[in-house]
C-alpha cells in the first residue's frame, strides 16, 4: 500500500517521499495515513590503492590491538586506539581495571574476534586506511571495516563499522 517517489536521485543527493495514496488499515478497524518526505546527502565511495592481504602496516597495528585484547593488556589496548577514540574508553572516574573490562566488552562488540583475520583493505591517504577484518560473532561470519589512522609513526583504530555477513 505504500508508494515512493524520488525528486532527486544523483550521485551526491537523494530526495523524495514515501506515502500511502489511500488510508491504510491497522490490525483493528482503525485507519491511518503516511506521507514521509526525506533528503540525504550521498557520500562518495572511498578510493585509494589496495592494501596487501595482510593489511600492510595498518593491518599489523590492528593485529597487535587484537592480541592486546586477547591478553587483556590495558596499555597495549590504549596504544592501539587513536587519540580521537581513546577518551571513550579511558574514563578518569574508573579504575584501570574497570576501563580495561569496559574496553574489552566494547571492542568485542565492535570486532568479530573469533576465527578472525585481516583480509586486505584500502589506503585512503598517508594517515588514513580502511582495513577489512573478518571473523565470527554470534555464530555468523562477519566483515567489519576498520578505519585506522596514523598518529606520528603509529597506526591506531579510529572506528569500526559492520559491513555485512559472509558465507
Amino acid at each position: 500500500g505504500l508508494r515512493g517517489e524520488f525528486a532527486t536521485n544523483t550521485a551526491t543527493k537523494v530526495e523524495g517521499r514515501v506515502y500511502a495514496p489511500t488510508p491504510l488499515k491497522a490490525m483493528g478497524k482503525e485507519t491511518y495515513t503516511i506521507d514521509v518526505k526525506f533528503t540525504a546527502d550521498v557520500l562518495p565511495a572511498l578510493s585509494g590503492p589496495p592494501l596487501p592481504a595482510t593489511g600492510g602496516e595498518p593491518g599489523k597495528a590492528l593485529t597487535a590491538l587484537i592480541a592486546a585484547i586477547a591478553k587483556k593488556n590495558w596499555n597495549g589496548i590504549k596504544a592501539g586506539l587513536s587519540p580521537a577514540t581513546l577518551p571513550s574508553f579511558d574514563k578518569d572516574y574508573n579504575t584501570p581495571a574497570e576501563n580495561l573490562s569496559s574496553a574489552i566488552d566494547i571492542l568485542k562488540a565492535w570486532l568479530p574476534l573469533d576465527k578472525s583475520k585481516v583480509a586486505g583493505g584500502m589506503q585512503l591517504s598517508d594517515t588514513d586506511a580502511v582495513v577489512e577484518f573478518e571473523g565470527e560473532q554470534f555464530g555468523m561470519r562477519q566483515l567489519v571495516l576498520v578505519r585506522m589512522t596514523r598518529t606520528g609513526a603509529a597506526w591506531q583504530l579510529r572506528e569500526a563499522i559492520p559491513a555485512g555477513f559472509l558465507r
